[in-house]
């Protein structure tokens, strides 16, 4: 991996939060981009990987601002954001490296169900690809569990995330 600018791609493995936690705790410090899309990870795996402060990119999203001096981030338009609450946990926690940060813009961003920006439409039962997208660890439900939806993103939410508040 010496010398390469490609992100480390452990969408395949399904660490889940577990491998994540297990992962944060022996990355290697030239291992600075790392795309974890597919991979399970719910929010508690993301903010385990935010302790991680040499990684400078996650899934697409660009961490070089978090830097100390750093009193400003408009993260409004980063990619990545807006499909994934976990990512928005891992930004969150990141931000224990920014001392000086007083102002964080995330609009735009996947907190949770409630906060969503778009009419979720509710559905009643379950298939094996669907996730949660909604930063709980309930990565994947099936059978007869409600649901809700937005066509629009493409995000799905459990049941469970859609009686959470915000």
């Amino acid at each position: 991996r010496r010398g390469t600018e490609e992100p480390l791609a452990l969408g395949a493995t399904k660490m889940r939060d577990f491998g994540a936690g297990l992962l944060s705790e022996c990355l290697p410090l030239n291992i600075t981009k790392i795309s974890l899309k597919g991979a399970g990870l719910g929010a508690g795996g993301y903010k385990a990987l935010a302790r991680c402060p040499q990684l400078q990119e996650i899934d697409g999203i660009q961490l070089d601002a978090f830097t100390e001096s750093c009193t400003n981030l408009d993260l409004s338009g980063a990619s990545g954001l807006d499909k994934s609450s976990g990512a928005v946990a891992f930004v969150i926690a990141r931000t224990k490296l920014v001392p000086n940060l007083t102002h964080l813009n995330l609009s735009g961003a996947n907190l949770t169900s409630k906060c969503h920006p778009h009419v979720l439409t509710p559905v009643v039962g379950g298939s094996g690809g669907i996730g949660c997208n909604g930063g709980c660890d309930a990565r994947s439900f099936e059978g007869t569990n409600a649901y809700e939806t937005c066509d629009r993103c493409d995000l799905d939410f459990c049941s469970t995330c859609c009686m959470s508040e915000c």
